[in-house]
């Protein structure tokens, strides 16, 4: 954001190289969303915080120079602004690829509205070394490849996360008011407008960016995804990107001057327009698809994306949270529990839907693991006396970190719902005469200072982030000056590939 705390209407900075090719700085929606993504970390889960914090640190420094902020919370600041104008949808360049992401964020933005696109968060990626499949494979006697045994154990982890997704709202959300311009004119049961603070407040609300107000599928897309296997997965995604849905009939693939207005008039243009709060992945090869790249080669990681950006920490959320992801996602995995039927599937979502909207409310139940409900306080205090044998065990690995102190810290959150972060963010903004659009501001320039203020990052990091912005646009060059596809040759060499 500039400094009137409004979203920069400036391009991308020249200082973070190509975003097409830079493995670290790029862009998501807007040439104003930038999506930083950290190198693979191994072990520890405190390595994972530095990483983030200096990743972060590096490009307020930068954006510091052309007096700009990063928006320190999740949900922007949009009253007054004209979404057609002022959110600048992505540019990545003249290649093939590059087109195709450009038309891609157009449709996002006729099917779905720039305002919900600008929404900001975490995304936790994670994996197991092969070592860890192998002893599991040779215990269970399992005689398939060690490809198949890992997808299906990541598979298995999928279902198993459903049945605890609301947890990850419910103690780590922050997102509870939006700026008024976040609605559009909408109107919201969960949600009650305040025109003097220019906000919408939710107020069992944990995070409105999971809510139907942030990043959701169409209200009328019925996606029937398979997680039975990595396999039905990728080819129930491959179907949504085939079958026409008819309200994105109505909006042109390409205009009357040639431009492409999406992609295809299908469910989803491709399979990352899956809103989901977890995906399995696989690392792509150039012009692969993602379901693709899974159907040949499985499962390499997980994308667990329910996390809020916490405008009080340098990387979007404290130590002791990531600790507690880390620790509830190795018990999804160790978990023998599995629900593998789609109605599981419907419960958790409706549980989650229920969480992020007015998870507070002491009359919310949900669905644990296997089937029972139970208010959430209940439920809440029954995992984490599941999860303290594992913390106990991993309190050992990371100096840093205390796994039973970040429990111990969500417990207090399901006895006490005025510990959640989401009651605190809300009580505190209630309790000043700021607007959305000041409070959010002063909370940003905060964090700003809090990032300038840190010691001075390590030359050979700072070389390091010099180096890849440089490579980044020469293979940028390279790309752009070798002979190049028409946008409408290379989408049907992409999607062809099926």
């Amino acid at each position: 954001m500039d400094h009137q705390g409004r979203i920069a209407q400036t391009a991308h900075p020249a200082v973070f190289g190509a975003p097409l090719m830079h493995p670290e700085i790029t862009l998501d929606f807007s040439e104003a969303l930038i999506e930083l993504v950290t190198a693979p970390v191994t072990g520890r889960v405190s390595d994972l915080v530095r990483a983030m914090t200096q990743l972060t640190q590096y490009t307020a420094q930068c954006l510091e120079q052309q007096g700009e902020w990063l928006n320190a919370g999740s949900m922007p600041t949009l009253e007054g602004l004209d979404p057609e104008t002022e959110i600048p949808l992505a540019h990545f360049g003249s290649s093939g690829s590059a087109l195709m992401k450009h038309a891609y964020r157009r449709g996002l933005s006729h099917r779905y509205g720039k305002r919900m696109q600008v929404i900001a968060g975490i995304h936790f990626n994670l994996s197991y070394p092969d070592v860890l499949f192998e002893v599991l494979k040779r215990r269970d006697q399992n005689i398939e490849p060690l490809e198949a045994y890992r997808s299906s154990a990541y598979m298995a982890m999928v279902r198993r996360f459903f049945s605890h997704a609301w947890m990850i709202p419910y103690l780590f959300g922050v997102s509870p008011v939006c700026d008024l311009g976040s609605l559009g004119g909408k109107t919201y049961p969960y949600l009650v407008p305040d025109h003097q603070k220019r906000a919408g407040i939710g107020a069992y609300a944990t995070s409105l960016r999971l809510s139907d107000i942030g990043y959701q599928n169409h209200p009328d897309l019925r996606l029937n995804i398979s997680y039975r296997s990595v396999q039905s997965y990728a080819e129930s995604l491959k179907a949504a990107t085939h079958q026409s849905f008819g309200p994105f009939e109505t909006i042109p693939v390409v205009d009357d001057q040639g431009v492409y207005q999406q992609l295809n008039t299908h469910g989803l243009q491709v399979e990352n327009e899956f809103y989901n709060p977890i995906r399995p992945k696989q690392i792509m090869l150039p012009g692969e698809r993602p379901a693709t790249a899974l159907e040949r080669r499985g499962v390499a990681y997980l994308e667990m994306r329910l996390l809020d950006l916490h405008p009080a920490y340098e990387a979007g959320q404290s130590l002791e949270t990531y600790a507690f992801i880390d620790l509830l996602m190795l018990y999804c995995f160790l978990e023998t529990c599995d629900p593998i039927h789609c109605e599981t599937c419907t419960q958790a979502r409706e549980d989650l839907r229920q969480v992020v909207s007015r998870g507070r409310d002491p009359h919310i139940q949900v669905t644990i693991a296997c089937g029972r409900q139970m208010p959430i306080r209940e439920a809440g205090a029954l995992m984490i006396e599941r999860l303290r044998p594992l913390a106990r065990y991993l309190d050992h690995l990371d100096p840093q970190v205390s796994y039973l102190k970040a429990l111990e810290i969500q417990r207090e959150k399901f006895e006490d719902p005025s510990k959640t972060p989401s009651q605190q963010w809300l009580q505190g903004f209630q309790s000043q005469g700021l607007s959305y659009g000041a409070w959010n501001a002063a909370h940003t320039h905060a964090l700003h200072n809090k990032l300038l203020s840190l010691p001075e990052l390590p030359h050979p990091y700072l070389a390091r982030q010099e180096a890849l912005a440089e490579h980044s646009q020469r293979q940028l060059f390279d790309l752009e000056r070798s002979p190049q596809l028409s946008l409408k040759d290379y989408l049907g060499q992409y999607f062809g590939k099926d």
